[in-house]
Protein backbone atom coordinates (compact mmCIF):
# COMPACT_ATOMS: atom_id res chain seq x y z
CA UNK A 1 0.00 0.00 0.00
CA UNK A 2 1.46 3.37 -0.75
CA UNK A 3 -0.17 5.14 2.22
CA UNK A 4 -1.76 3.88 5.53
CA UNK A 5 -4.84 6.33 4.55
CA UNK A 6 -5.54 3.88 1.78
CA UNK A 7 -8.76 1.54 2.78
CA UNK A 8 -9.85 -1.90 1.89
CA UNK A 9 -13.13 -3.53 2.05
CA UNK A 10 -13.96 -5.82 4.72
CA UNK A 11 -14.68 -9.50 4.73
CA UNK A 12 -18.86 -10.47 4.04
CA UNK A 13 -19.07 -11.11 7.89
CA UNK A 14 -21.93 -10.86 10.64
CA UNK A 15 -19.09 -9.00 13.18
CA UNK A 16 -18.14 -6.24 10.78
CA UNK A 17 -20.52 -3.89 8.95
CA UNK A 18 -21.77 -4.73 5.58
CA UNK A 19 -19.86 -2.58 2.66
CA UNK A 20 -17.64 -1.50 5.49
CA UNK A 21 -14.25 -0.33 4.54
CA UNK A 22 -11.14 0.66 6.65
CA UNK A 23 -7.64 2.21 6.86
CA UNK A 24 -4.21 0.29 6.75
CA UNK A 25 -3.72 2.58 9.47
CA UNK A 26 -6.95 0.75 11.24
CA UNK A 27 -5.26 -2.13 10.36
CA UNK A 28 -2.36 -1.67 11.64
CA UNK A 29 -3.35 -0.28 15.52
CA UNK A 30 -6.04 -3.24 15.79
CA UNK A 31 -3.57 -5.51 15.15
CA UNK A 32 -1.01 -3.86 17.91
CA UNK A 33 -4.04 -4.00 20.43
CA UNK A 34 -5.10 -7.38 19.51
CA UNK A 35 -1.49 -9.01 20.07
CA UNK A 36 -1.32 -7.22 23.48
CA UNK A 37 -4.42 -7.75 24.76
CA UNK A 38 -3.46 -11.97 24.24
CA UNK A 39 -0.64 -11.50 25.32
CA UNK A 40 -1.71 -9.81 28.80
CA UNK A 41 -4.28 -13.22 28.69
CA UNK A 42 -1.51 -15.35 28.18
CA UNK A 43 0.72 -13.46 31.02
CA UNK A 44 -2.15 -14.29 33.51
CA UNK A 45 -2.68 -17.78 32.86
CA UNK A 46 1.02 -18.15 33.12
CA UNK A 47 1.01 -15.81 36.26
CA UNK A 48 -1.35 -18.19 38.24
CA UNK A 49 0.15 -20.90 37.14
CA UNK A 50 3.36 -20.69 38.18
CA UNK A 51 2.36 -17.96 40.95
CA UNK A 52 5.10 -15.12 39.70
CA UNK A 53 4.35 -12.04 37.81
CA UNK A 54 6.49 -10.92 35.27
CA UNK A 55 8.33 -8.53 37.80
CA UNK A 56 9.28 -11.46 39.78
CA UNK A 57 10.76 -13.40 37.09
CA UNK A 58 12.47 -10.69 35.32
CA UNK A 59 13.97 -9.77 38.98
CA UNK A 60 14.72 -13.45 39.74
CA UNK A 61 16.69 -13.95 36.64
CA UNK A 62 18.65 -10.86 36.86
CA UNK A 63 19.48 -12.07 40.38
CA UNK A 64 20.29 -15.09 39.07
CA UNK A 65 23.03 -13.62 36.47
CA UNK A 66 25.37 -12.05 39.36
CA UNK A 67 27.51 -14.05 40.81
Amino acid sequence: MPSLDDTFALPDQPWFPPEGRVSMRWLCLHLIRETARHAGHADLIRESLGGKTAFELVALEQGAGRG
